[in-house]
């Protein structure tokens, strides 16, 4: 009992640690805690707002709803099991379903079923409350989100090192892994690269996220402003006038190869969802010779 309680109270601290990194940043109080928990501390000025106000917004519904708008059902669910845990958020500048919020939630979970293991209580209902709620939230996007954030700076090994831990925690639960599906992505239309581009920056369509720093890697061409399917279906316009379409088309297949390596735990369907996407890049690659081949024919 004692050492289940241990286990108790350090995923409270590492769960709570992870989730204020994530949503404030590291701060002088949090200094001593992240250098036991991640190591080296060197962080960029302004590199967590380019993270994860910028290049990554760390939303459960961001990540899973066709339209990457902020809040809404996912918000709505996850505050509902919030309320089951007697749980009360900080969430006047976030949505509910931001990834420190859920995080900050399992760590007071953890810390209630430390003190119902201290006071010998029964505790099945907290049990049964976590396992549902990683299954059903935080599980089901973490993974992708995680595999599409490059490099091995200070915010993205707390993001491994979160993934690890909610990873290590569904495991030690009772009961098997709830299965999801994804919602199905939408045919290409007659819209062309409009399409590609929206579906390639749509995460639960494209099988993970094309961050803005993966964006600027694909190639020195004009992408224009705003929002990130207009930017990308600029690039690739740009990218098909000047004859760099192939070279962006590989690049983008290359960012989605690193999504699939990078991905653990339940991933079934992003892993199918990635292997759909790159099976679009290889009809746009296959198209673009086809017309290269037809402008390269003799004339009769």
């Amino acid at each position: 009992m004692a050492a289940e309680r241990q286990v108790a109270v350090a995923r409270e601290r590492a769960y709570t640690l992870l989730g204020r990194l994530v949503r404030y940043g590291l701060s002088p109080e949090l200094e001593p805690a992240a250098r036991a928990a991640l190591g080296d501390l060197s962080v960029q000025p302004g590199e967590h707002y380019q993270l994860f106000g910028l290049d990554a917004p760390p939303y459960e519904s961001f990540f899973l709803s066709p339209d990457r708008l902020l809040g809404g059902d996912h918000a709505e669910a996850v505050a509902r099991d919030y309320a089951a845990g007697g749980f009360q958020p900080e969430v006047s500048d976030v949505a509910a379903d931001h990834l420190g919020v859920q995080l900050a939630f399992l760590g007071w979970l953890e810390g209630a079923r430390g003190d119902a293991l201290r006071d010998d209580i029964a505790h099945q209902e907290l049990l049964d409350l976590q396992a549902r709620f990683l299954d059903q939230h935080l599980l089901r996007w973490l993974p992708a989100y995680v595999a599409s954030v490059p490099g091995n700076g200070f915010y993205p090994r707390a993001l491994r090192l979160a993934l690890d831990l909610a990873l290590d925690h569904r495991e030690a639960l009772p009961g098997a892994t709830a299965p999801f599906e994804l919602p199905e992505a939408p045919p290409v239309g007659n819209e062309g690269l409009r399409d590609i581009a929206e579906l390639l920056c749509t995460p639960c369509h494209a099988g993970g996220l094309l961050t803005r720093g993966a964006l600027r890697q694909l190639g020195d061409l004009p992408r224009g402003f705003g929002q990130r399917p207009h930017e990308l279906k600029t690039l690739l316009l740009s990218a098909a006038r000047f004859g760099e379409l192939p070279a962006v088309i590989e690049a983008l297949d290359g960012e989605l190869l690193r999504w699939d390596a990078a991905l653990q735990g339940p991933v079934a369907p992003w892993r199918a969802r990635i292997a759909h996407t790159r099976s679009l890049l290889d009809g746009m690659q296959l198209a673009v010779a086809a017309l290269h081949d037809v402008g390269r024919e003799p004339a009769p």
